[in-house]
């Protein structure tokens, strides 16, 4: 593990002791980055985990704009980078090679060939 690692949640920056109930109208991100309430470490350890295998294989400028998507305030950004993180990994636990945004010579996604 490299200390320019992409991180998702703020992991080695804050104490987290806030117990609260996350409020209905509340942007998702920042509750699940600051809360300690139980089973929420346990998920931010998956999400880096699943994070961790997209940017394996992502170009590096793709992941961090999708780590920075994730971190969003606005929950529609927010839901549509877990909801990319989450399609790679269930295809690659599927057994499916994927590769995030491929492009082919004219710029368009390229079908393999079997």
């Amino acid at each position: 593990m490299t200390s320019d690692k992409l991180r998702l949640f703020d992991d080695d920056d804050i104490e987290r002791d806030d117990m609260r109930l996350a409020d209905f109208n509340a942007p998702r991100y920042p509750y699940l980055n600051h809360t300690a309430r139980s089973g929420y470490a346990y998920l931010r350890n998956l999400l880096q985990q699943w994070f961790d295998d997209y940017a394996a294989s992502a170009a590096p400028s793709k992941a961090k704009q999708l780590c920075g998507e994730f971190k969003s305030q606005d929950d529609k950004q927010h839901l549509s980078a877990f909801f990319e993180i989450y399609l790679y990994r269930l295809l690659a636990r599927m057994g499916f090679h994927v590769e995030p945004e491929p492009e082919n010579a004219d710029g368009h996604w390229a079908k393999k060939e079997r």
